[in-house]
């Protein structure tokens, strides 16, 4: 699942010492999303529409190539006791990219796996995991255009990067999205894989179309989710599978027709799928 983290933005004058001294100690962690980064408490805004606490970081900032910033990370692989809490080195943009002041990063199933060593050794270390974010421009590296210090964007890091798992992260331009004005960054973070992901696989893998017929298994999962609502958004029928107690949640995302796969065995149900 997704983890949500979130920090106590109560007592300015505590804020304002840590801030000082370049970061704040991170607490409670909470289902779906981490909030990652650090800012003086007059800059702390809560999101009303996730009932989380998170950052509005400056809009701008300068960078120093000796500047350390807070990240999770890890020195070798293993389970989740490899992971540690402390300082890397800033990230520097290149030419066609942005340096983004991270406001939250979601935790996929792919940072499990990192993490554990099944895409082989890493190449560096400390490895900073976590490839979904959304937070703010805070610097613009060379040749990049159309976007600005101080505008939210989300997005997914590159095949091959990671590094959301920070409080900055560097990445190319091209790759990012303005942040939606009524999502917040916790939602944008959750979105970002597993609906590209769905996106892909409904619109450019099947070319779905208006009046056809699709079966997306799982539908209570993030991907299939995602995919329930494309397809419906798209005209199609969706027919999907999930446990009774899902049947409900499903059908608000736009499921057409459900399948409970603990009861009923839908390649007996189904037939003449598009």
């Amino acid at each position: 699942p997704l983890v949500r983290g979130r920090r106590d933005c109560h007592g300015a004058a505590r804020a304002k010492r840590r801030s000082q001294h370049g970061e704040q100690q991170r607490q409670t962690t909470i289902p779906h999303v981490v909030t990652i980064g650090r800012a003086p408490a007059r800059q702390l805004k809560l999101d009303q529409a996730l009932g989380t606490r998170e950052r509005c970081y400056p809009a701008s900032r300068t960078t120093r190539k000796d500047e350390r910033v807070k990240a999770i990370f890890f020195m070798r692989h293993g389970g989740p006791e490899v992971l540690q809490y402390g300082d890397v080195s800033d990230p520097q943009p290149g030419r066609g990219e942005l340096l983004v002041d991270v406001h939250a990063a979601s935790v996929n199933a792919a940072d499990t796996k990192l993490r554990a060593g099944g895409y082989g050794a890493v190449s560096q270390l400390p490895c900073v995991p976590g490839r979904d974010f959304s937070g703010v421009v805070a610097a613009l590296g060379d040749g990049v255009t159309g976007l600005q210090v101080g505008d939210a964007v989300f997005g997914v890091c590159d095949r091959g990067q990671e590094g959301a798992y920070a409080e900055r992260l560097a990445i190319k331009a091209a790759i990012v999205a303005r942040k939606p004005d009524e999502l917040s960054h916790a939602q944008c973070a959750a979105l970002a894989l597993a609906g590209l992901t769905a996106l892909i696989s409904i619109e450019d893998t099947l070319a779905l179309a208006p009046g056809e017929r699709v079966l997306i298994q799982g539908g209570a999962g993030g991907v299939a989710g995602f995919a329930i609502q494309i397809a419906r958004h798209l005209g199609a029928r969706v027919i999907t599978t999930a446990s009774a107690p899902n049947h409900d949640y499903v059908r608000q995302l736009g499921a057409d027709e459900v399948i409970d796969y603990r009861t009923e065995d839908f390649t007996q149900k189904l037939a003449g799928l598009d």
